[in-house]
């Protein structure tokens, strides 16, 4: 089972694409199939949304083709995102602005906040508010916040909580599956 792993920071080499590895890590570790897609979006050129991303002619919708279909492989979503000035990074609203009810409809999402100080919740809650209202995907009731990442133990004391959710999300993605089967996704691409 294949688990897109989103590194929402536009820094190369950011804390965030650490926590991605750690999360793809452990992922790794937990067994039973489990293939993490690493999604880095300092390393993805994505053309600001726009309507042509819907015209599959488009160089907007040939671009986004090779993501697209990385996504569809996958059952399952891990959301990192650093805080910036309270808010999530543009090139994640971009990603997710992108992506349809066909990649991401009734998928499951843990959220994973980062942050180098005391925050990180913010991210959670921009996500919890608008980040599935056009592409339908599931939040675990769970979300995980890193913070003081980049300090010695911050990720290690998380480990136990972040096998928990990996869990959560591995049993979630097998139901939902069912749900993805018997439903037309097509009815309403892009939410309602």
């Amino acid at each position: 089972m294949k688990i897109a792993i989103v590194s929402a920071s536009h820094r190369k080499n950011s804390r965030s694409l650490e926590v991605a590895q750690w999360v793809s890590s452990a992922l790794r570790s937990e067994g039973g199939g489990l293939e993490p897609v690493l999604f880095d979006l300092s390393q993805i050129e994505m053309p600001f949304w726009s309507e042509e991303l819907w015209d599959p002619k488009s160089l907007s919708s040939r671009n986004w083709q090779p993501y697209r279909e990385q996504l569809l492989s996958c059952s399952g979503v891990v959301l990192i995102s650093p805080e910036w000035a309270g808010m999530i990074p543009p090139k994640l609203t971009n990603f997710l602005l992108s992506c349809s009810s066909q990649e991401l409809a009734y998928k499951p999402s843990l959220l994973v906040g980062v942050s180098s100080g005391i925050s990180g919740t913010y991210p959670v809650a921009q996500l919890r508010m608008s980040g599935s209202k056009n592409n339908q995907m599931v939040y675990l009731p769970d979300h995980l916040i890193v913070r003081h990442v980049g300090t010695e133990g911050a990720l290690e004391r998380l480990e136990p909580r972040l096998k928990f959710n990996l869990k959560i999300l591995k049993k979630m993605a097998e139901c939902l599956a069912q749900v993805r089967e018997k439903i037309d996704l097509s009815a309403y691409p892009y939410g309602q």
